[in-house]
């Protein structure tokens, strides 16, 4: 599925995948202008995505997710390049991600980058790159959801708090920084 944002449209949520049930092999979700205030690569409240794909290039949003709201997806990439957000996950709302999240900021500017998911949710292993942009904290981990290890390499964004975990969530092998 290729799904856009594009223009002055103003959007409550917008996902890549399916609603309540189905297998969405691949999602593409383009966020390149207007408005959202939640964004999902992966399925709503049921089903699976196998691999989704945010490329947010413009636009403001308040909520990113790579993954699902409450439905797995096994693996989900993040591109920032120019958007405007509050939060980017890597992971989903309340929904686990079965391989690994990987979230790419080049440009744009975003309070807050979680590798893993939000309110619940298992990552087995997330990667952050940031070259640039402006962020206030990068978390390896998720915001309350445990992850398993955590890869960080920052060269060029501005960033105040950098972390190997989540915000108030568990690390249950390594975390990496490379700065």
């Amino acid at each position: 599925s290729n799904i856009y944002l594009q223009d002055s449209v103003n959007v409550g949520y917008m996902y890549g995948g399916s609603n309540t049930s189905g297998t969405v092999s691949t999602s593409n979700v383009y966020v390149e202008n207007g408005m959202a205030n939640y964004v999902y690569g992966g399925n709503n409240s049921g089903g699976k995505t196998i691999k989704s794909n945010v490329i947010a290039t413009g636009g403001t949003v308040i909520d990113i997710y790579g993954g699902g709201r409450e439905a797995i997806t096994d693996d989900t990439a993040v591109k920032i390049d120019g958007v405007i957000a509050t939060n980017v996950y890597g992971g989903g709302e309340k929904a686990s991600i079965t391989n690994k999240t990987n979230i790419n900021m080049v440009s744009g500017t975003v309070n807050n980058i979680y590798g893993g998911s939000n309110v619940s949710g298992e990552v087995p292993s997330t990667n952050i790159t940031a070259t640039g942009g402006k962020t206030d904290y990068i978390y390896g981990g998720g915001k309350l959801a445990s992850i398993g290890k955590s890869n960080i390499e920052i060269d060029g964004v501005i960033s105040s708090y950098v972390f190997g975990g989540g915000e108030r969530a568990s690390v249950n092998d390594n975390t990496n920084i490379l700065v």
